[in-house]
């Protein structure tokens, strides 16, 4: 955690961001380095949201950087975009979302994650 710390840029700290927009930020790519797969050109990012189980699922805020980001990269045939809400202390995942091309579905996390990989892994 420390070099993660000692390694991410402030870049509102110094203005650089300054007239962009509530909006909108600078992302580090590294961020995605744990919940992302390639195989024959293909992409999958997975984000992780946590959350209990109780109430109603916490979906996330459609007009986040975050969100408008991953919506842009559901678009592109290429990229497919899975969104899993779970327990981070159980490591159990409630509720899970695909965003690909525009259209938001309601799947099993682990279905989805093997779907993906089984339709793909031999593409290339």
């Amino acid at each position: 955690m420390e070099m993660h710390l000692k390694n991410t840029w402030q870049f509102d700290k110094w203005g650089f961001t300054t007239g962009m927009g509530d909006l909108i930020t600078l992302s580090d790519v590294d961020g995605f380095y744990a919940y992302y797969l390639e195989t024959g050109y293909k992409f999958l990012m997975v984000e992780m949201k946590h959350w209990d189980g109780t109430g109603e699922v916490p979906y996330m805020n459609e007009r986040s950087g975050q969100a408008i980001a991953l919506r842009h990269l559901a678009h592109q045939r290429n990229f497919t975009v899975l969104i899993g809400y779970g327990d981070t202390s159980t490591q159990e995942i409630h509720a899970a979302q695909v965003w690909k091309y525009g259209k938001t579905y309601e799947v099993d996390f682990k279905e989805a994650l093997v779907t993906w990989w089984t339709r793909y892994k031999n593409d290339g």
